[in-house]
Order: structure tokens, then sequence, then C-alpha cells
């Protein structure tokens, strides 16, 4: 199915070809995809129709699936356990790193998977695009709503994800999860509203800041919060 409303984020460098990652999200799904297709919550890439890398999507009956590519072996999928049900909030974790991804619904780990080499886009391309409710610009939509979408240039551990889980809305006024630093909400003077939430890496050197605004909200800086440019949001 081709989307109809979809969002469309330009990566800073960081994120080209990290030697870790977690992509996180809230999910509430309308409606499951038919046997046949695929639902993507979030995927980065859009070079070809089965470009992206990493990607979070849902499949017939609610199963849910991690993939990414790796520079040795191709396409590899980290799969869940459970499924997730329609009509209900639902909070999805992929994580990457030394040689192993993890999947985790709710807090709870569902499945892991073994890569071999460097995470990349196909052909061993850079992750330049991050795109939020479907797998690309003529198919792969998905049918619900989305929120809190992550990317971490770091491996999330299982207590921190725990923590992302049952503690949402912990980024308000202030960020930090267990071993991660804490930072105060930045002020963004070429903003044309407050920040209102704020996340980081692990080292505290990538920064994403997302201001009040109903468009071109999301901030983001590669120098510990010392600069921040505005991400490119696209529609169609």
């Amino acid at each position: 199915v081709a989307p109809s409303v979809y969002l469309n984020y330009t990566l800073p460098a960081v994120l080209n070809k990290p030697p870790a990652l977690t992509m996180a999200c809230w999910v509430y799904p309308t409606a499951y995809p038919n046997i046949s297709t695929l639902s993507a919550v979030c995927t980065c890439n859009i070079a070809s129709p089965d470009s992206g890398s990493p990607i979070i999507y849902l499949t017939y009956g609610g199963g849910v699936v991690f993939t990414y590519i790796d520079s040795v072996l191709g396409y590899r999928d980290t799969i869940s356990a459970v499924t997730i049900p329609i009509n209900t909030w639902s909070h999805i974790v992929g994580t990457i790193v030394n040689g192993t991804s993890t999947i985790y619904i709710n807090g709870i780990l569902q499945g892991t998977r073994s890569y071999s080499g460097q995470i990349t886009s196909v052909g061993g391309g850079n992750i330049t695009n991050l795109l939020i409710g479907t797998q690309n610009t003529t198919a792969g939509a998905f049918a619900g709503y989305i929120d809190d979408v992550r990317l971490y240039t770091s491996a999330l551990s299982a207590a921190q994800v725990q923590d992302l889980y049952q503690n949402p809305n912990q980024a308000s006024t202030t960020v930090g999860v267990p071993s991660r630093l804490s930072y105060s909400l930045p002020i963004l003077p070429s903003a044309s509203s407050n920040v209102v939430d704020v996340d980081m890496s692990e080292t505290g050197q990538t920064i994403v800041a997302v201001t009040g605004s109903s468009t071109n909200n999301v901030y983001y800086s590669t120098d510990s919060g010392a600069t921040f440019s505005a991400l490119t949001i696209g529609s169609s």
C-alpha cells in the first residue's frame, strides 16, 4: 500500500555507518498488513523499494521484525517471539552492537540474531534518511499511530530499554537513563518555539531536541550541544 502521509528525516553523518545503533518507537496499529505485504513503522534509506536498513516493520497477524543489512551477510532479520495487538500502544526497540542484534517488545527481550561486519545500507552505502510510517515512497505504509521514534548511536542495555518503556516521558525536563548523562533542555536561538523534549547518545556527543512547533521541529547536535542544526522533514 502506498503511503498517503509519512515523515522523511535527513540523518546526521554520525548515523551513516554507526558501530552500534538503537531504534525505538511506540506504535498503535489499527490494522495489520495483509499476508503478502509488510507495514513499516520506521526505516532508513529509500534509494529503492528494498534498500531500507535498519527497519522495524509489522507482518500479517501482528508479527514484529527488526531488519538491517551488514556488510558481510546482507539482510538480517531479528524476529520477535511475540506479536502485538491492534488498537493498543506497544513499545518496540531494536539494537545492534558487537555482532548481535536484539528486539524488545514492551521492555522485554523477544529475539536475538548474530551479524558480521558493518551496519550499512544496500551495497555498503551510507544510512542517510529516516522514514516514519512507510517502507518507501510507494509501498509498505503503516496503518495506525506512531510516537516517540528514537535513534541512538549506541545499543541500549536491557535495563535502559526497560527504563525507556517504563518512563516514556523521562526527557520532559532532563534526559538520562542508567549509565547515561543528564542534560537540561537547550535554548535554540533559531527555533520559533521552546524545546519540549531532548535525548542524547550514551556519550552525550549526539543530542536530538524537539520544539513545540507543529512543523520542522527537530534539531540535532553532534558536538555535545554546542551547536544545533535543523533536520529536514518531508511529507507526501
